[in-house]
């Protein structure tokens, strides 16, 4: 359970490859850029790691995406992050049903009919973030059932 591990949440825009030695679980956020691709800051931060950086760390994902105006390339994002894992031989946790979202298509969905990570749709399901990333972390046992309301999730637009 991840309540009993150091879990390091990196901002890609301001981090160096280095922090991955510091620890053995990390939290990934990162936006989808024009047609499901990486942005420049997480695309140069991967860029820089060697490749066994990650070998068995313990990742968890979080995609950001807007269903209406990127409905057919929909949190693609995710895809890019879970093949660049994998091929380092990172331990990917933390998949997300893709049920109660409104796109056409995403590279990112799995055979399950479910992302690799959390899909967070700030722009369209604002509404939705806080109970989806609390219900996340539930599932990924960064917090108890019992401590959910302990806990304060703000977002963007609030």
């Amino acid at each position: 359970m991840l309540l009993e591990h150091n879990v390091i949440l990196i901002n890609m825009k301001e981090s160096e490859p280095e922090v991955i030695a510091r620890g053995s679980n990390f939290i990934f956020c990162a936006p989808t850029y024009g047609d499901g691709e990486l942005d420049r800051y997480t695309r140069s931060f991967l860029e820089q790691c060697n490749e066994r950086m990650w070998q068995d760390k313990h990742v968890y994902l979080i995609g950001l995406g807007d269903q209406v105006l990127h409905g057919s390339t929909f949190a693609g994002c995710l895809w890019h992050l879970e093949n660049y894992f994998l091929r380092r031989k990172a331990i990917l946790n933390g998949r997300w049903p893709a049920t109660g979202y409104k796109f056409k298509a995403s590279c990112a969905l799995g055979v399950n009919n479910d992302f690799p990570g959390l899909v967070i749709d700030e722009v369209n399901q604002s509404n939705l973030t806080s109970s989806r990333l609390t219900t996340w972390l539930i599932n990924i046992g960064l917090i108890s059932k019992e401590d959910c309301n302990k806990i304060t999730v703000k977002t963007a637009s609030e």
